[in-house]
């Protein structure tokens, strides 16, 4: 995984901003793990969602560069993950449009019937 957002409180949905991507040439595995957000025993369930759109700069299809997932997963702590089972929302993005930033916003429902969602962003860069 090479860029993982561990959300650490649960009043806060805007989560650290993940690091830049080289702009049409990257594609990146990225993971948002909501281990320590979960109470004890609770997982992500059902069908999770991330919504991308555009901040500043231009690209016509922003949900286009989401590659890979959202799948549930689990990210372990070698990974930088919290390893706890079924807590994480793994995904790729690619294709990202030049200095453009997008912001992405996530949502899973969990098994105590409660509905996970945090947001943050990311920004395409040119190669210099």
């Amino acid at each position: 995984m090479d860029n993982v957002i561990v959300p650490v409180n649960p009043s806060v949905t805007k989560t650290p901003d993940f690091d830049p991507i080289v702009a049409t040439l990257q594609a990146r595995s990225l993971g948002i793990d909501f281990g320590l957000y979960l109470d004890a025993g609770v997982t992500l369930t059902g069908t999770p969602t991330i919504t991308l759109s555009v901040v500043s700069g231009i690209d016509a299809a922003p949900a286009s560069r989401l590659t890979t997932g959202p799948t549930v997963g689990t990210i372990t702590t070698d990974n930088g993950g919290t390893g706890v089972a079924s807590a994480a929302l793994d995904f790729q993005l690619s294709d990202l449009q030049p200095n453009t930033k997008y912001l992405l916003v996530y949502s899973c429902a969990t098994s105590s019937g409660d509905t996970v969602a945090a947001f943050n962003h990311i920004k395409s860069t040119l190669p210099q």
